[in-house]
């Protein structure tokens, strides 16, 4: 009997590298592994290890404001006639017009994977001019709205997308980005220093300078307190700052801040720290989000220290993972004596691995070719 031959799925984004988590590790390697596809993921020139199987194509790496991002949606068309896919993903909205004509040229059904609001996005975050933001964050909304009714299916990677988002109701799931199975690598947590971890985008709403506040009140009070900060910082100003705010500090170590920081060395940093640190503050683009870090950091069985009102703590408050504390006003000796005398994971977490939303995922792509 002859074997049929497998479906070709493009990945795309071109505000993500082509070993970014989501695309690669999750998505792609999910439809890899059935073996009824052939995946090919498309983004910006990575240093980190591709996932075996996939095929991977670099579109290079530009500014965020640049002539080269927009000229970037164009290559990815240009590569994607060329892969001819049943199926084409993207999570980026420069992508939206490209994926509309790929599905009238080719009949390519075209799945739009939305990983944020960009409307809120650029226009509470810090990443753009202000001048820009508004008039930017319109045209992006207004061109998701009249795009909505070509786009066959969406996903989405927040279930509070499902309040923010009212364009979607032809088709979506909820995929969240929940953590991908890991080898613990065997990194002692025991002993001094107590390292902190703050991981991910580095930016003001994400609370990395909470975070460096919060380490140095708790350095205050034992000098074996440690933090590290690995991420990537979208803007010079920003950087300038993150910079700025450690230096004197040698107890913070920053890794990344400039350049993405390779998957595989966040999950070692996880598994050595004691702690990890999510301090978002709140903004209208962070009250639904559900940080990825958080499904690593319980994962791992991280304590997390974090504040009480996230409905996230709520979902996963049984097992006692949080240490809850104000990052305005904290309260060093009790976090420290907390984190030195309270247990924390007293009953399993579940639902934080990635396998649990494959079956949704394969059942929809089966659906669509």
């Amino acid at each position: 009997m002859q074997e049929r031959e497998k479906r070709r799925i493009v990945i795309a984004s071109i505000l993500k590298p082509t070993d970014d988590t989501r695309m690669s590790e999750k998505i792609g390697a999910t439809l890899y592994r059935s073996g009824l596809y052939d995946v090919t993921v498309i983004g910006y020139s990575s240093s980190g290890k591709p996932m075996e199987g996939l095929n991977i194509v670099p579109v290079g790496a530009f500014p965020r404001l640049s002539y080269s991002r927009w000229w970037a949606r164009w290559q990815v068309l240009h590569l994607s006639l060329a892969i001819r896919p049943e199926v084409f993903i993207f999570s980026t909205y420069e992508l939206l017009f490209p994926a509309i004509f790929l599905k009238v040229i080719l009949g390519t059904r075209i799945i739009y994977d939305v990983r944020e609001n960009y409307y809120r996005n650029i226009l509470h975050s810090e990443g753009l001019p202000r001048w820009l933001r508004w008039p930017l964050a319109v045209v992006v909304r207004f061109l998701e709205k009249i795009t909505a009714p070509a786009i066959d299916y969406f996903f989405l990677a927040e279930k509070g997308y499902e309040k923010e988002f009212r364009f979607h109701r032809g088709g979506w799931i909820v995929l969240e980005n929940k953590a991908t199975p890991v080898q613990v690598r065997g990194a002692k947590r025991e002993g001094n220093p107590l390292r902190l971890l703050f991981s991910g985008t580095l930016s003001e709403s994400t609370g990395v300078f909470r975070a460096i506040k919060l380490a140095e009140a708790l350095h205050r009070e034992n000098k074996e307190v440690t933090l590290t900060i690995a991420g990537y910082a979208s803007t010079s100003d920003l950087r300038d700052r993150i910079r700025k705010e450690a230096s004197g500090h040698s107890f913070i170590q920053l890794i990344g801040i400039d350049a993405l920081v390779p998957h595989s060395e966040i999950l070692d940093l996880v598994q050595a720290s004691h702690a990890g640190i999510i301090a978002y503050e709140r903004f209208p683009h962070t009250e639904n989000c559900v940080p990825t870090k958080l499904f690593e950091y319980l994962q791992a069985s991280l304590p997390i220290l974090a504040e009480p009102h996230w409905s996230w703590v709520a979902r996963f408050e049984y097992g006692h993972p949080f240490l809850l504390v104000d990052f305005e006003n904290p309260d060093a000796k009790a976090i420290l004596n907390t984190l030195a005398h309270s247990p924390f994971y007293t009953s399993p977490i579940t639902d934080v691995e990635w396998s649990s939303e494959e079956p949704k995922l394969l059942a929809t792509i089966k659906t669509l070719v």
